[in-house]
């Protein structure tokens, strides 16, 4: 599990009022809304395996063994269209509501897998750095007051 480190510069009246701050927004407060900051960056996130026609760790997708004229997920685009990323509690959860979409992900004896969510337990570093960036940005805009 990946953590998220905050380093605080300066004299030590500065470290001292972001303290202060930090401690009025309160640690719960603060990450609620951490996650809330964060949803739609993963939502965004989550859509770039149909922009790029890969993996989110950009795998190319498998060739289909037939043409068809639309391109891959997308006949009726409802499972890209059904991906939702929101904040619940300090977590943030992403979802689809095709009940075959984890036959796309994992693949079954007669289709090969097109992933559309990580396939190992680590984020790809692009979702780190965003999300990192997106929660420091967050911090600094509380801090900032």
């Amino acid at each position: 599990m990946a953590g998220v480190s905050l380093k605080i510069s300066g004299s030590n009246d500065a470290i001292r009022a972001a303290a202060a701050k930090l401690h009025k927004v309160g640690a719960g407060r603060l990450a609620l809304a951490a996650a809330q900051k964060v949803a739609p960056v993963v939502q965004g996130l989550s859509d770039l395996p149909w922009q790029r026609r890969a993996s989110v760790e950009g795998k190319p997708w498998a060739p289909r063994s037939r043409k068809y004229f639309h391109p891959i997920l997308e006949k009726t685009r409802k499972t890209r269209r059904s991906l939702k990323s929101r904040a619940i509690g300090t977590n943030v959860v992403t979802s689809v509501a095709t009940k075959y979409a984890k036959f796309h992900q994992t693949g079954t004896r007669k289709m090969a897998a097109r992933p559309v969510f990580p396939v190992t337990e680590v984020l790809p570093s692009l979702w780190i750095a965003k999300i990192r960036r997106t929660i420091n940005d967050h911090l600094a805009s509380v801090l900032r007051g």
